[in-house]
This record gives structure tokens, C-alpha cells and sequence, in this order.
């Protein structure tokens, strides 16, 4: 794999030395959108290449345990995907109680931020809310957004590792709920997926992780 690395590093070198030599008007316009496209590409095979290799560590991750304020990683995980959520002209927004809780907040960030990216990515001038809450004596973290949502195959289909929605084209390697699934699973922990319920978000998807 290391060797694919670095082959996937000299593809992407070779097309920004090239991309350079625009100054000198040597390169077409069409070889040039190519070249754009092969960057692209590659970006696409690493970050398979990174999911994945996260995709396999999960079950033998050594679970290390601390005391997370819930609250203060919603909000530096919206302020990492601020970038993403204003690209899709997604609104990002959170209602988190100040709640700690015993738990590994590594793990716990993987899937709040999986979760999260999903909620943009389908989910094209809609808005996503990310709730903590105390429900039944168990924390519960919700991902709300008005996307295109799920039919129940489609939801019973989440986890199977390079399954992708169809309904938008949209960049992703097709691991993030594989990943969910086994750092869930890892951690004792639930999840539960709701499409189309009525909100004040209209008709949204909601999935409510369970800790």
C-alpha cells in the first residue's frame, strides 16, 4: 500500500508541473481540464485508500476513555466542516447541553463527523442541526437535515462498505457509515436512522446516535 502511495504522489506531481507550464502557453486548454480531472481523480483514490485503512483499524482500536464536554466537540466539529456546509450553502447549526460523559472521544468525533458530512453533502441549500440531549437517562446526539432522504431499503442498506446513495453525485468513497457502524458496534453504543418524519425542519432525516 505504501508503494500505491507514492506512485498516487508522483501522478499528482507530475500533473501540477505540468499544470505550471500554462505560463508558457504550452499546454491546451482540453489537456489542462484533463489534468484537473486526473488531480481530481487522485484525491478520489486517496481518500478511498484513507477510509479504508480507517475502515480496517476500527475493530482493533484500543478504546481509551476520558471525560469529553459534549458540547465543546459539536462545536469544534461544526467549525471544521463550516467550510464544507458554505460550499453546498448548507445552514450548520447545534442545541447542545452542557453534558460530559466517560467515552473515547476520538471514536466519538469519527462518527459525529461522518455523520455530519453526510448531512451536507446530501443535502444541497437545506439545513442541518445538531442537538445533545439527556433523554431516558441515556445522552443522545441528533443529527437533524432537510436532504433528500432515505427509503427504508436504502436505510437497512447503511454500513455495507462502498454503497452509495445515487440520488446526488456527490464526492465520497462510499466508508463513512461502514465506519459508523463499526465504531458503534466497538463502543456498545446505538444508532437509529428516521426519514421523512415531520419537524420544524419540514420533512428531514434524523439520526439519533444513542451513547
Amino acid at each position: 500500500m505504501h508503494e500505491v502511495k507514492n506512485i498516487l504522489s508522483n501522478i499528482y506531481l507530475l500533473a501540477e508541473i505540468m499544470e505550471d507550464s500554462k505560463v508558457s502557453n504550452e499546454l491546451s486548454d482540453d489537456l489542462l481540464d484533463n489534468l484537473a480531472l486526473l488531480k481530481q481523480s487522485v484525491d478520489h483514490l486517496k481518500n478511498i485508500e484513507a477510509d479504508y485503512d480507517q475502515y480496517k483499524k476500527v475493530g482493533a482500536s484500543i478504546i481509551n476513555k476520558t471525560q469529553v464536554n459534549l458540547a465543546g466537540l459539536i462545536t469544534t466539529i461544526v467549525s471544521e466542516y463550516d467550510g464544507l456546509a458554505e460550499h453546498h450553502s448548507v445552514s450548520l447549526s447545534t442545541n447542545c447541553r452542557q453534558i460530559r460523559i466517560t467515552t473515547d472521544a476520538t471514536k466519538l468525533k469519527q462518527v459525529i463527523s461522518n455523520l455530519v458530512s453526510n448531512a451536507i453533502k446530501y443535502n444541497p441549500n437545506g439545513k442541518v442541526l445538531i442537538e445533545c440531549r439527556i433523554i431516558n437517562n441515556k445522552v443522545n446526539v441528533i443529527v437533524k437535515d432537510t436532504g433528500i432522504g432515505l427509503s427504508a431499503k436504502e436505510i437497512s442498506t447503511l454500513g455495507t462498505a462502498f454503497y452509495r446513495c445515487k440520488k446526488i453525485e456527490t464526492e465520497g468513497t462510499g466508508l463513512g457509515w461502514a465506519i459508523i457502524k463499526s465504531i458503534v458496534a466497538l463502543m456498545n453504543w446505538d444508532i437509529k436512522v428516521n426519514s421523512g418524519s415531520k419537524s420544524q425542519f419540514e420533512y428531514t432525516t434524523t439520526v439519533t446516535l444513542i451513547l
